[in-house]
């Protein structure tokens, strides 16, 4: 872009083909961080003892879906130490 003497702006060609280029560039940033996961990081899970009902005895491990995360199931989650292990 180039200043006239009156003060407006003259758009070349060139200045619209950066402008153009620069949206696209922003765009796909944007579109880049929406896709990325978005990580809870309090989340409540319930437990589940025998894999339908709420709570009740069972084998704490890392193997078997014990875990929801709605109080009424499905328990359908397996406990990950490296996920759900850092609180």
């Amino acid at each position: 872009m180039v200043t006239r003497n009156d003060g407006t702006w003259l758009v070349t060609n060139k200045s619209k083909e950066h402008v153009m280029k620069t949206a696209r560039w922003m765009a796909g940033i944007i579109v880049m961080l929406a896709a990325l996961p978005v990580l809870s990081v309090n989340v409540d899970y319930y437990w589940s003892g025998n894999g339908v009902s709420q709570g009740g005895s069972g084998t704490w491990d890392t193997s078997n879906p014990h875990w929801g995360t709605a109080a009424t199931g499905p328990f359908t989650i397996v406990w990950t130490n490296a996920v759900h292990g850092q609180d």
